[in-house]
């Protein structure tokens, strides 16, 4: 994978565009990266990068992993010690996401695989947030921002989209009567269009002649 680094590298560098799925976010992300001040060459402060997203990404892996376990908790009613073993179970999964291989495989070099997993992380946690909202009338939220998730991460990675169909059954096991409020349907469709929109910014990158085109 160090020809997928070092494509990205220099389009991150010159706000170039990559082939499909082009990561155009990591592309801009990377970019500001490179013009930070750290006195260092632009290769290895993205590789840095890489890492400080994989850290990101085993924190998502302990949030996601420690509100599970307490929701369970309350729910199921775990005795009084439990909150300190919900947070241990959860620190534990964290760090054996951490320790994974694969994780390091991209941990290590500036690629779009790593920011992927973080927005997997962030929509897992979005729809836990929908979960424990569903009654509510503002619930319609948490679906903007998991469809907003969904468009972004659609300009890094596709392997998201493979977590739609777990979404359906989720609101449908949750709260079927989401599916029948027209605000919820707004609310998710208007995020995944201004995702979505964000892939648009191509085109004025692609007229300034960039480099790797």
């Amino acid at each position: 994978l160090g020809w997928v680094s070092s494509q990205y590298s220099l389009a991150a560098a010159t706000l170039g565009i990559t082939g499909p799925p082009c990561s155009l976010l990591l592309t801009l992300l990377g970019w500001v990266v490179t013009r930070l001040p750290l006195g260092l060459s632009p290769a290895h402060a993205l590789n840095l990068f890489a890492g400080v997203l994989a850290a990101l990404g085993a924190g998502l892996v302990y949030l996601v992993a420690l509100r599970l376990l307490r929701f369970a908790g309350e729910r199921d009613g775990f005795p009084g010690d439990a909150p300190g073993a919900a947070t241990v179970g959860a620190l534990l999964g964290g760090l054996t996401f951490a320790a994974a291989e694969t994780l390091w495989q991209h941990a290590v070099k500036f690629s779009p695989y790593v920011l992927t997993a973080v927005f997997t992380g962030m929509i897992l946690w979005t729809m836990l947030r929908w979960w424990e909202d569903a009654e509510r009338r503002e619930a319609w939220h948490r679906l903007a921002v998991l469809g907003l998730l969904f468009g972004l991460d659609f300009s890094v990675h596709r392997t998201n989209l493979l977590l739609l169909p777990g979404l359906l059954v989720w609101i449908v096991v949750r709260h079927p009567r989401t599916l029948r409020s027209a605000m919820a349907w707004i609310g998710g469709v208007a995020g995944v269009a201004a995702g979505l929109a964000l892939s648009l910014l191509i085109i004025p990158l692609s007229a300034s002649g960039p480099l790797l085109n």
